[in-house]
């Protein structure tokens, strides 16, 4: 894999890791979590590997665990931990030298759209219930 140059940093894909995410818990199925979403969660969000994405696959079997898991983090009880960290990177003026501008904001975007597509199933979820 080629290094990365310092203050330009590829971006993420902020739209396919919102998608996949969307995706999880449309179907209830924490298989459907592809292996670039699962390096972006464990790098990005307060998540632990869990070895590898099968290892982190097992751990979240439970799709509501991950939901709630997705908004505070494995590090915090805090529903707005990530939310929070999201805007750090795209405000840090170190981050912006390290990684280059374009790449913070899509941690940031991509961090926001992870958080939209749980909440959004959960408010699906809830909607059924109640219905």
């Amino acid at each position: 894999m080629p290094q990365q140059e310092s203050g330009n940093w590829k971006p993420h894909n902020v739209e396919r890791l919102g998608q996949n995410t969307a995706l999880v818990f449309k179907t209830g199925d924490i298989r459907k979590l592809n292996g670039v979403t699962y390096k972006f969660i464990t790098l990005q969000m307060g998540f632990i590997a869990h070895y590898n994405l099968d290892g982190f696959q097992d751990a979240y079997q439970d799709i509501e665990l991950f939901r709630e898991t997705l908004l505070t983090s494995e590090y915090s009880r805090d529903h707005d931990y990530n939310m929070s960290r999201s805007f750090t990177y795209q405000r840090d003026r170190d981050f912006i030298k390290w990684y280059g501008e374009p790449y913070c904001r899509s941690v940031g975007l991509g961090i926001r759209a992870i958080i939209q597509a749980a909440q959004v199933s959960s408010e699906q979820t809830s909607r059924l219930a109640l219905g």
